[in-house]
């Protein structure tokens, strides 16, 4: 199996795929490489909005009374400093002050930081690092599937769907909890939204097809997963049986991401009374 076979999906690959894009593989993930006119592309980004899928950007959740002190032990700018709302880049640097990699930090709460950063494997250092510290830390990516809406107009489209006052929103800021896209919005912006670089719109009238085929994967996962549990099940056993990304995906990696995906279809469907577990086994109701 080639890297882009065993590479992950975003949230966004299909639809994606339908608008014809091509994908490279990196850092494991397939990340979205063209539409096939990279000069308009370009132009996009530089004169009106591009939009790109940064799933792949590998996301941390730092939580604790000593989150903001653990994000600072690893970061050489001034996270101490920062307020509510704010992001800061930096290097994240070893016990001798070599560089181990470099990301942004975005302050949540007083004892909650998100960590981007450009690789994956970096559990070990973040825990070594901390040591001692009241924090947890835990690779969020998954749950975080990310879209960077870019170029001059780009607040011209997030203006109508979203109740944040995008235009009061500064440099290396964002609106913690605040930014709320909904379904019916995503697939009703078709019309009036340059999707993913182009400079004339991708679809012609409203992308709501496409978009709810795209959101269809979701539904059709859940009931997958209903018809594994009509007899108790494990979380191993739900795991290896491969709903989300399908057979032939060994490996720690896409057994994170399984469970990170159906564990929350799972959550819901205890909260909402159609599922139970007991003795570490998952079964329907």
């Amino acid at each position: 199996m080639g890297e882009e076979e065993e590479a992950i999906k975003t949230a966004f690959y299909d639809i994606q795929a339908a608008m014809g894009a091509t994908f490279a593989p990196d850092g494991g993930w397939l990340w979205t490489d063209s539409f096939g006119d990279v000069e308009a592309e370009y132009r996009a980004v530089r004169e009106g909005v591009g939009m790109w899928d940064v799933s792949p950007l590998n996301k941390w959740d730092f939580r604790g009374p000593d989150a903001l002190k653990a994000a600072q032990r690893i970061n050489s700018n001034d996270i101490l400093g920062m307020l509510i709302g704010q992001v800061r880049y930096g290097p994240f640097l070893d016990e001798d002050g070599l560089v181990v990699d470099d990301g942004t930090v975005y302050k949540r709460a007083e004892d909650r930081v998100w960590v981007m950063t450009n690789g994956m494997e970096l559990k070990d250092y973040f825990a070594d690092a901390t040591k001692g510290m009241d924090v947890e830390f835990e690779y969020v990516a998954f749950q975080m599937p990310h879209l960077a809406v870019q170029g001059p107009k780009s607040r011209d489209v997030l203006a109508p769907i979203t109740s944040a006052d995008i235009s009061s929103l500064k440099y290396y800021r964002f609106f913690p909890d605040q930014i709320e896209v909904t379904r019916k919005v995503l697939a009703e912006i078709g019309a009036g939204v340059n999707v993913v670089s182009h400079e004339d719109p991708v679809h012609e009238g409203s992308i709501a097809a496409k978009m709810e085929r795209s959101l269809s994967v979701i539904d059709r996962r859940e009931e997958s997963l209903r018809k594994f549990l009509l007899r108790p099940r494990t979380r191993d056993e739900i795991v290896a049986r491969r709903i989300v990304y399908g057979e032939g995906r060994p490996g720690p990696w896409f057994d994170y991401g399984e469970w990170a995906l159906l564990g929350k279809h799972l959550e819901g469907m205890v909260a909402r009374g159609e599922a139970f577990v007991e003795e570490g086994r998952f079964a329907l109701r």
